[in-house]
């Protein structure tokens, strides 16, 4: 009596994930196979489903370069993690108003004008801000 999810993989995606040779911070490159990983546990009712994504995702870091012993060492971790676990709703904060500033413009259809506009709002309110 319950609804399997399996992952869906269209067939336009090209798993252009980021080359670990771009020159980014290092932590990028755990950060990234984790999130996918993590996204497969979520979207997989069943274990098995996972490892079977888990295997062809494994091989699509590996064609771009990422090294294989992290890789199986987040897919071990993330498939011990309970899905229920994970699948929880966390409800959003609320934004109190006081913390939010509303900017109203006139709208034009010529966008440069907007932007021109936009600059000298922003410029004359900082200057207000600066200027108490």
């Amino acid at each position: 009596n319950r609804i399997n999810f399996s992952l869906f993989i269209k067939e336009t995606n090209t798993f252009s994930f980021l080359i670990p040779t771009s020159n980014h911070p290092q932590f990028i490159f755990k950060n990234i196979p984790k999130s996918y990983f993590l996204r497969l546990r979520r979207n997989n009712s069943s274990i098995t489903d996972f490892y079977f994504y888990s295997n062809l995702i494994l091989n699509k870091f590996l064609q771009r370069g990422y090294n294989i012993k992290p890789l199986i060492n987040i897919i071990k971790s993330i498939a011990n993690i309970d899905r229920d676990k994970i699948l929880n709703y966390k409800p959003k904060r609320k934004l109190s108003s006081d913390n939010i500033l509303y900017f109203k413009f006139p709208f034009d259809f010529n966008f440069s004008n907007s932007i021109k506009k936009c600059k000298l709002y922003f410029s004359e309110f900082i200057f207000l801000i600066v200027n108490q």
